[in-house]
């Protein structure tokens, strides 16, 4: 990828925190949340955000393919082998297809409140929906709230909304208001949506603002965290084939000059910085989980600056954490989702597409140099069943367990050519629990 004006010609190279150690997964408990139903044919699970309630049990936002919908489950226990409504909620079905991009968050109540795209008719749009309880159901007077929050432009050019993330800023009397990661496909670009309420509506209620058009095609992989209100946001630039982290001084994404945009991986040829994963630690400074792409691999950034300038002040660290074994031809790290545990290590959920299988990388300290511990979480059964593909999502609970929404594809392949592309059958939603130490 190519070097952008005011970025340094070369960067420290990245660090492998030497050979990972391998753990076995038998302590995780592995629930299937969701099946879609009986027979062949049912696809559910993709796309799924996690958040734990008040009572420390799951809550899935995801996406049924076959439907077209946006679906919520809410688990009855901590290891989700229960549900309060079975089978799970359709959030949104309309006519069309709604669900993808799915990120979940909870307001004071633990009441649902999801971000997602709907491809409703060929047009992209951004939409959100509020629960007004726990599981999403409707009563006469307790109604979801669904609102377009992005339309795009005049058709054809009407395609936003896709990696959406969210949060939640807390406003002084107690309710929250939504702030919106997602790229505009049409323009190529990274947008925030800021709303004014938690329903996001009417539409004098919210802003649009673009915070980086790239001049051509960035804005996907997006990752929003807020720091005092002030969004921060992970995404990857798909022209340039890099890592970016853009920070929006006093909160106003709208101004280009108070939007501070900077590489944090890339910007000398490998493609790096799909499926990001943000947080901040303690110290607010960006820890961004990320798919090195040339390399298939899974990599870690930890800023030394809460913008990431990479300066020699405060430099970028950046680790590979799994890379399958360093003998070539390995495919890791995509699908990265990372939590800080109490101690400020990271965690990472992601998929290993030469296994097909779910794995989390337990870092041991802040910057993951020393060996993560790498643990295969579910491996299917071996043979067909490819886990942890379109969508991992990670959440530590009280007990310090590392608990992963997922998506499982049971694939069958034509024994008559077998070089055609596999077919999947079956897709299903399923979590995984798994204590710190194992």
């Amino acid at each position: 990828s190519g070097v952008p004006s005011g970025m340094p010609s070369s960067q420290p190279s990245s660090e492998p925190s030497s050979a990972p150690s391998s753990m076995p997964s038998a302590s995780c408990t592995i629930a299937e949340v969701d099946n879609g139903g009986e027979g062949d044919g049912t696809n559910v699970g993709s796309f799924s955000s996690l958040q734990l309630n008040g009572s420390n049990n799951p809550v899935i936002s995801y996406h049924d393919s076959i439907n077209g919908d946006l679906k919520l489950a809410l688990c009855q226990n901590a290891d989700c082998t229960s549900l309060v409504t079975s089978p799970p909620v359709v959030v949104d079905n309309d006519v069309g297809l709604f669900g993808g991009f799915t990120s979940l968050q909870l307001d004071g109540d633990s009441n649902p409140i999801i971000s997602y795209y709907d491809s409703n008719n060929n047009n992209g749009n951004l939409k959100l929906a509020a629960c007004a309880r726990n599981d999403c159901t409707e009563t006469m007077t307790l109604r979801t709230t669904r609102t377009f929050v992005d339309r795009g432009g005049t058709p054809p050019r009407n395609d936003v909304g896709m990696f959406t993330s969210l949060q939640l800023i807390v406003k002084d009397d107690g309710s929250r208001s939504p702030v919106i990661s997602y790229r505009d496909d049409d323009d190529g670009a990274l947008k925030l949506a800021v709303c004014d309420d938690t329903t996001c509506t009417p539409d004098n209620a919210r802003k649009n603002e673009v915070v980086d058009n790239g001049a051509t095609d960035v804005g996907e992989y997006t990752s929003l965290q807020l720091k005092d209100d002030i969004p921060v946001i992970a995404y990857f630039d798909s022209n340039k084939g890099d890592l970016k982290l853009a920070v929006c001084k006093d909160g106003d994404c709208g101004d280009p000059d108070k939007v501070v945009k900077n590489i944090v991986d890339g910007g000398l040829g490998p493609i790096v910085g799909e499926y990001a994963s943000l947080q901040l630690n303690s110290d607010g400074l960006p820890v961004i989980s990320y798919y090195d792409n040339t390399n298939g691999a899974l990599k870690l950034a930890v800023c030394g600056d809460s913008t990431c300038t990479d300066s020699k002040e405060n430099p970028i660290t950046r680790r590979v954490v799994d890379d399958g074994g360093g003998e070539g031809g390995n495919d890791v790290g995509q699908f990265t989702s990372l939590q800080l545990d109490d101690a400020g290590n990271p965690v990472i959920s992601y998929y290993d597409a030469t296994a097909g299988v779910l794995k989390l990388a337990v870092c041991h300290n802040a910057d993951c140099s020393s060996p993560a511990s790498i643990r295969v979480v579910d491996d299917g059964d071996g043979v067909n069943i490819i886990v942890g593909i379109d969508g991992t999502s990670l959440q530590i609970n009280e007990n310090g367990d590392f608990v992963i929404s997922y998506h499982g594809e049971t694939v069958t392949v034509d024994e008559d050519d077998p070089d055609a592309d596999p077919m999947i059958s079956n897709g299903i939603l399923k979590l995984a629990v798994c204590p710190s130490s194992d």
